[in-house]
C-alpha cells in the first residue's frame, strides 16, 4: 500500500463511523460485488474506499467490477430481472425514470437510514430523484459531473485577453459578464471567421437552454392538460441569448467547434461548456494546460437549473443474512465523509453529501493536495449554487433522455443555420407533445 494511501486511511479511520456500522457483526468473511463505471479516477477512488472499509472491518471485502458507461443502461435492469445483479450497483438516474424503484432495489429508507437522517446527510433535491411510489428512497446519491452547469476556462487565453479571475474557481457576476469575457478571448481570421471561439458548447447547450427558460419564468409543461409549450416568450429570450447574441451578434460561438472537449486543449476555445469533472480530466491528459472553473450564471434573479445526470449507489433487493449486514455497514460508511474525502483529491463536481460540503465550507475538512483544495472550492460552490435550485418538471411521462434527445436535435439544427428560432421552438413543442400522447 502506498504511503499517501496510508495517510488518507489513517485520517478517515480517526473520523470514525456511525454506531450501527462500528458494531456490524458477521459470522465470517463476506465479499460484496460492486459494479462501478469504468473510469480510471473513479475506480481508484472507489478502491481506496474499499480498502478503508476493509481496514475498519476485515471481514468485509468489496470486489469492484468496472462497467463501461454505455453498458450501464443496458445491464442494470436486465440483471435485476434475471437475478444476476451484484450487491452494490453504481448507476445513473436517467435510465431508471418511469420505473417503480421499490420493485428494483433495496430500500435505503427505512432499512439503512430514517428519512430524516438521509435528508440530513444528502441534499433532499437529489434524494428525490430516487424516491419510490411508497415515499421511500431507493438509492444513495453519489454526485454529478454537472455538464451544462458551467464552463472550463483556458487560463492562458484569459491572461492574454486581460481578464481578471481567480485561478481554479472564479465566478462572473452575470451572464453579460460571461459574454464580455468570451468576446475578449475570441480571435478572428482575416475573412472574419472565428479562429479562437470565446465559447464552445456541444450537447451541453441543452441544460443551459432549459436553465435559462426556467429561470426566465417558463413552465414548459402543464401537468393538468398534459401539454408542452416551448414557444413562450421566456424560451424565445433564452434562444436569443444563446443563439442570436452569441452566434449572430457577438460572434463568439462557432457551432462548427462541435467536439468541445477535443477543441479546448488545442487553445482554440476560451470557455468550454463542460462539467467541473473536466478539470481533473484535462490535468491528467494535458498536464501543462491551466484551467479555471466558471459556474453558470443565469439571466434572472430567480435561478432555476435543469437537472443533469445524477449518479447513485443502489443495492440489490435480494441481499440477506451476512451480506445484508455487510451492505448496511458499507452504506453507513457512505453516509460519513469517508468516500467524499477520498474523492475530492481526484474529482471536481457537485457532491451530494451535504455534511461534507458544510465541513469544506466551515474549514473543518481541508484536502491534503493542491488539486484537492481547488476541487473542494469548486465542489462547495457548485453544491451551494445549484443544489437548492434544481427545477423539476412534474407530471410528465416524457423521460429526461427523451426530452434531451428532442432538444439536442432541434438546437443542433438551429445552430447549423438550417432553421430559425421560431421553427426550433415549435418543433420541440410538437415532438414532445407527440411523445407525451403515446405514453
Amino acid at each position: 500500500m502506498k504511503k499517501p494511501m496510508i495517510c488518507v486511511m489513517a485520517l478517515l479511520l480517526a473520523v470514525g463511523s456511525t454506531v450501527v456500522g462500528a458494531q456490524a457483526k458477521l459470522s465470517g468473511p463476506v465479499t460484496l460485488n460492486m459494479w462501478f463505471q469504468d473510469w480510471s479516477a473513479g475506480i481508484e477512488i472507489t478502491k481506496e474506499f474499499a480498502d478503508y472499509v476493509h481496514a475498519k472491518n476485515p471481514n468485509i471485502s468489496i470486489n469492484i467490477i468496472p462497467i463501461p458507461r454505455e453498458s450501464m443502461t443496458e445491464k442494470t435492469v436486465p440483471a435485476i430481472m434475471s437475478k444476476t445483479e451484484p450487491e452494490i450497483i453504481f448507476g445513473y438516474t436517467e435510465y431508471l425514470e418511469g420505473l417503480d424503484y421499490s420493485k428494483l432495489f433495496y430500500p435505503v429508507t427505512p432499512k439503512l437510514f430514517s428519512k430524516a437522517d438521509a435528508e440530513a446527510k444528502w441534499y433532499k433535491n437529489f434524494l428525490k430523484m430516487m424516491q419510490g411510489k411508497d415515499g421511500n428512497y431507493y438509492g444513495i446519491p453519489w454526485g454529478s459531473g454537472s455538464d451544462g452547469w458551467g464552463f472550463v476556462m483556458n487560463n492562458a487565453l484569459a491572461d492574454r485577453a486581460g481578464i481578471r479571475y481567480t485561478p481554479g474557481l472564479t465566478q462572473f457576476p452575470s451572464w453579460e459578464e460571461v459574454v464580455k469575457a468570451a468576446k475578449k478571448m475570441t480571435q478572428y481570421n482575416a475573412d472574419g471567421s472565428i479562429k479562437v471561439s470565446g465559447i464552445s458548447m456541444g450537447t451541453e447547450i441543452v441544460p443551459i437552454f432549459e436553465s435559462f427558460c426556467f429561470s426566465l419564468g417558463a413552465n414548459p409543461f402543464d401537468a393538468k392538460t398534459k401539454r408542452w409549450d416551448f414557444t413562450t416568450a421566456p424560451c424565445k429570450k433564452a434562444l436569443d441569448l444563446l443563439y442570436t447574441d452569441l452566434v449572430k451578434t457577438q460572434k463568439v460561438f462557432d457551432p462548427r467547434f462541435g467536439d468541445t472537449y477535443g477543441a479546448f486543449p488545442k487553445n482554440i476555445v476560451g470557455l468550454a461548456v463542460l462539467g467541473p469533472w473536466a478539470l481533473g480530466a484535462f490535468s491528467v491528459d494535458y498536464p501543462d494546460l491551466r484551467t479555471t472553473y466558471v459556474p453558470l450564471p443565469v439571466p434572472s434573479d430567480n435561478p432555476k437549473y435543469s437537472m443533469v445526470a445524477w449518479a447513485f449507489w443502489f443495492f440489490s433487493s435480494r441481499i440477506s443474512g451476512d451480506k445484508e449486514t455487510a451492505v448496511k455497514f458499507v452504506a453507513q460508511e457512505l453516509g460519513t465523509q469517508a468516500y467524499s474525502s477520498i474523492q475530492i483529491e481526484k474529482w471536481a463536481g457537485t457532491p451530494a453529501n451535504r455534511e461534507f460540503v458544510e465541513a469544506i465550507k466551515s474549514g473543518k475538512l481541508v484536502p491534503k493536495t493542491a488539486a484537492g483544495k481547488i476541487n473542494a472550492r469548486v465542489a462547495a460552490k457548485m453544491a451551494e449554487s445549484f443544489a437548492p435550485n434544481i427545477y423539476y418538471l412534474e407530471g410528465t411521462e416524457v423521460t429526461t433522455v427523451e426530452r434531451r434527445m428532442v432538444l439536442n436535435t432541434e438546437l443542433t439544427a438551429l445552430l447549423s443555420g438550417s432553421q430559425d428560432i421560431d421553427t426550433t421552438l415549435k418543433n420541440i413543442t410538437d415532438k414532445l407533445n407527440r411523445i407525451e400522447s403515446t405514453k
